[in-house]
C-alpha cells in the first residue's frame, strides 16, 4: 500500500503507509511527551518503546494481522462475562469472513465506514491457505481449545 505526497522539492514522490504511519507516530510520541514533561513540571522519556512499523508480506501474517485487529479485545478481558461477539466499537461487523457467517447489522446500529480491501493478500490471500477467523478466536490461541491454551500455559512467563 502507498500513500502520494508531495515532496519538499515540489516533485511528486511515494512513501508507504508504514513509513507515513511511523513518521505520524513519531510526531504524536514526540509532542505528547513535551505535553507531559511540561504538564508534569520534568524531563527525559515519556514512553519506554518507539513505535515499530512491519509489512505484512504473507498469507500468514495477514490472517494474524486480522485475527488481532478484529479480535484483540478479547485478549484484554473486555468480552468476560458477555455473550457479545464481536468489539461493538470497532468495524467487525462488517467483516465478511468469520468462520460463523455474517452478522447482520442490529437495528438503528450505524456501522464503521470501512474501505474495501485493495490488496490481494487482504482481499482472498489469507484465506486460500488458512481457515476462516472464528469470533471466539483470541490472538496467541482459541478460546476453549485444549491444545492452545494448553501450549499458552506451558511457555514460560515474559521477563
Amino acid at each position: 500500500m502507498y500513500a502520494q505526497i508531495k515532496m519538499r522539492e515540489g516533485g511528486e514522490g511515494q512513501m508507504s503507509i508504514d513509513e507515513t504511519l511511523a513518521l505520524g507516530m513519531q510526531s504524536f510520541a514526540t509532542c505528547a511527551a513535551k505535553a507531559i514533561n511540561k504538564a508534569l513540571e520534568r524531563a527525559g522519556k515519556v514512553f519506554a518503546h518507539r513505535y515499530h512499523a512491519t509489512a505484512v508480506t504473507s498469507p500468514r501474517q495477514t490472517r494474524n494481522a486480522l485475527a488481532y485487529i478484529l479480535c484483540n479485545w478479547r485478549h484484554h478481558g473486555e468480552a468476560r462475562g458477555t455473550r457479545v461477539h464481536l468489539d461493538r466499537f470497532s468495524s467487525a461487523i462488517s467483516f465478511d469472513r468469520w468462520s460463523t457467517g455474517g452478522y447482520r447489522l442490529p437495528d438503528k446500529h450505524d456501522p464503521l465506514p470501512v474501505r474495501p480491501a485493495e490488496t490481494w493478500l487482504l482481499r482472498i490471500g489469507w484465506s486460500l491457505h488458512h481457515p476462516p477467523i472464528s469470533p471466539f478466536e483470541v490472538p496467541g490461541g482459541l478460546v476453549g481449545s485444549t491444545e492452545l491454551v494448553s501450549a499458552a500455559a506451558a511457555r514460560p512467563p515474559p521477563r
